[in-house]
């Protein structure tokens, strides 16, 4: 496989399941040389990839704050810039663990990627499906602070500060990326739960919903 080289983008990927609808997470990664130079592109997304799915992983720290009605299927690591090849894919070991019903699938708890300013480049945020609906304070509007904080340092936890996957040398960055303006790296540097519930509207092209 082709070798990974600095200020390569990786989109990583979070799969999961709640009901039949399939939920999809995105971060963008950068990739920056260690003391080794360039990597197997393969090699390393799956030492990347053998970390998260590992105990205190992300879907492992994610777990206690979710329904057991959703489930991480599994995460996978793609590089995307500046040339596009085949996803890398690991098998997630952990579902929500809290047995009680999940909130709407639409209904999702939004992280912000915090960056160094709110412009066109510098927002980003995760939304967190398989809440469960138990955590919706009274009044429906607002999720409870203990699961808001939870998410926010799985989250903190497993993108900052910069990783290395085990045996590597190279490490990844979390940033904010468009391909459109591929020479522009915004980096993150932390996550903020929201405690306002962010309902998500599906538009289907043609029929105005």
């Amino acid at each position: 496989m082709p070798n990974l080289i600095s200020n390569d983008k990786l989109l990583f990927t979070m799969w999961s399941l709640q009901g039949d609808q399939q939920i999809l997470n995105t971060h963008i990664l950068n990739y920056v040389e260690g003391l080794a130079g360039p990597e197997d592109y393969q090699l390393y997304a799956a030492a990347y990839l053998a970390d998260c799915v590992a105990l205190g992983g992300l879907p492992d720290t994610l777990a206690p704050y979710l329904s057991d009605q959703y489930t991480i299927q599994r995460v996978s690591l793609q590089k995307v810039y500046p040339t596009r090849l085949a996803a890398i894919f690991d098998t997630a070991a952990s579902g929500g663990q809290v047995s009680e019903v999940a909130a709407p699938v639409n209904s999702s708890l939004t992280v912000t990627k915090r960056t160094i300013s709110a412009t066109r480049y510098g927002i980003g945020s995760w939304h967190q499906a398989g809440v469960p609906i138990s955590k919706i304070m009274a009044g429906g509007a607002t999720w409870v602070n203990t699961t808001v904080a939870g998410i926010e340092l799985a989250l903190d936890n497993w993108f900052l500060p910069s990783r290395v996957p085990t045996g590597k040398s190279g490490q990844v960055e979390a940033i904010l990326w468009n391909r459109s303006t591929p020479l522009r790296i915004t980096h993150v540097y932390g996550y903020e739960g929201q405690t306002s519930i962010r309902t998500m509207h599906r538009r289907t092209k043609g029929v105005g919903i």
